[in-house]
This record gives structure tokens, C-alpha cells and sequence, in this order.
């Protein structure tokens, strides 16, 4: 009788202290209210098919996704305007650090980071031509 009671009292502080979004999942770890990278910006790098939405957390982003293009390992996040984006431009190049090369990039309220961890672009063709799709058309 004593664990009932402490488990309806555990479940009701739980239910208390929740949030109003909906659960984290393996494919949504922020929960249902994390805002997702714009499929048409994942469009201009590679197949957004090719990309799963990752934990934005790290990055302080609203959301993210993670995806390889070109054998490369790419992270795109969102932000809620360009100064936010801009200020979490070192988180990214963290995620950059210990590749071959790689760069972090900002379009508008976007940051994208491109790491060659596999050292298949060695000239950084592959990272330019990605850098060059990011950017949005004027």
C-alpha cells in the first residue's frame, strides 16, 4: 500500500513539473516544442530526407538536424533572429574541432557547421560547394 501511494505521489509531481510540450524522442529530443531547421535550407545542402533532427541544446538553438552530405558530417540550426545565431557561432565550432577541416557559416537566423571527419575533401571542394549552397539566393 505505502509504494502506491508513493508512486501516485511521485507521478503527480511529475505531472506538476512537466512541460507543455510533448515528450523527447529519438527522433524529436527536444520535445514537440523545439522549432525545426526549414526543410527548404536543408533542401539547398543535400536530401533533407538525409538529415535527423538532433538535440539543439548545445548549440542554444531552437532546433537542429544532423545529416552526412558528400561523406561530410553537417549540422544545421535554427535561431530566433541573426544576433542569436551569431553568438552561438563557437558552440558550432566546436562541433567543427578535431575534423581534417570544416567551417561553421551563418545565413540569416542559421548556422551551419561542415566537419571532414572522414578526410575525403582535402582540397575543400566538397565544403565549398556546401558553403556556396547554404547561402540563400538574393
Amino acid at each position: 500500500m505505502k509504494w502506491l501511494i508513493t508512486l501516485t505521489s511521485v507521478a503527480i509531481l511529475m505531472s506538476a513539473c512537466g512541460k507543455d510540450s510533448a515528450p523527447s524522442s529519438p527522433t524529436n529530443p527536444e520535445g514537440a516544442a523545439a522549432l525545426s531547421v526549414d526543410t527548404a535550407v536543408l533542401e539547398r545542402i543535400g536530401d533533407a530526407s538525409d538529415f535527423e533532427t538532433t538535440a539543439a541544446k548545445p548549440y542554444a538553438a531552437l532546433g537542429c538536424a544532423r545529416g552526412e552530405v558528400e561523406e561530410l558530417d553537417v549540422l544545421v540550426c535554427h535561431y530566433a533572429d541573426a544576433a542569436a545565431a551569431d553568438a552561438a557561432a563557437k558552440s558550432l565550432r566546436e562541433f567543427v574541432a578535431g575534423a581534417l577541416s570544416g567551417l561553421v557559416r551563418q545565413a540569416g537566423s542559421d548556422l551551419m557547421a561542415i566537419a571532414d571527419r572522414k578526410e575525403v575533401d582535402p582540397k575543400g571542394e566538397r565544403i565549398s560547394r556546401l558553403t556556396r549552397a547554404f547561402a540563400p539566393e538574393p
